[in-house]
């Protein structure tokens, strides 16, 4: 009996100390949607490291507060981002592109180099408040056959569904970063499509 009140002593101990290390944005929105693909100048040095010639890309512009770069160095966390069809904690991953972008710069800390913080750092400091920093994140259209089981064959152009994402990262002693959930219905989908197929048409 003592030895297991230890034991749950320590979980609960361990959860404690993990939920102090864990920082939280808590103000994470969505501020536009769009399909985009290489043609994109703005967005290709990105999309080219992960998309094929003739698919397209949901592209998810968020805003925040938080200086996501300053607090990844300051923790020494990486920073990326989970997406799934909503709900969020029960369903299948989605395929994606998992890092986080400032105006196509990556945002962290852990694996960049001096040259990629710095670039960071001078877009960052571009925002005052109450400015919020906006951020940018690729979930690929579509998934014909996964080779990774948590992801599922999906289509979101022909069958478009509600997208919850939230930000996540962390490092290899405990702490991490999480965000609150924000969603992406299916109707601003359907609209980003539509939008993205004229703006093709041209």
């Amino acid at each position: 009996m003592v030895r297991n009140r230890r034991a749950l002593l320590g979980s609960c101990l361990l959860l404690a100390a993990c939920s102090l290390l864990t920082s939280k944005v808590e103000d994470l929105r969505v501020d536009a949607v769009d399909f985009v693909g290489l043609e994109s100048k703005a967005d290709a040095p990105v999309l080219t490291q992960f998309l094929r010639d003739d698919d397209v890309a949901l592209k998810v512009t968020l805003s925040s507060t938080t200086d996501l770069g300053r607090l990844a160095e300051n923790k020494n966390l990486n920073v990326a981002f989970d997406a799934a069809s909503c709900p969020l904690e029960s369903a299948s991953e989605l395929s994606k592109w998992p890092y986080v972008y400032l105006s196509g710069v990556e945002v962290g800390y852990i694996g960049l180099t001096d040259e990629q913080r710095n670039r960071y750092k001078d877009l960052a400091a571009r925002v005052s408040p109450p400015q919020r920093f906006e951020y940018n994140v690729y979930i690929n259209s579509k998934e014909a056959q996964s080779t990774r089981r948590a992801v599922v064959s999906y289509d979101l152009l022909s069958r478009p569904f509600d997208v919850c994402l939230r930000f996540s990262g962390g490092n290899m002693i405990g702490a991490g970063l999480t965000s609150n959930i924000v969603q992406i219905s299916r109707s601003d989908i359907i609209e980003a499509e539509k939008k993205a197929r004229v703006r093709r048409a041209r």
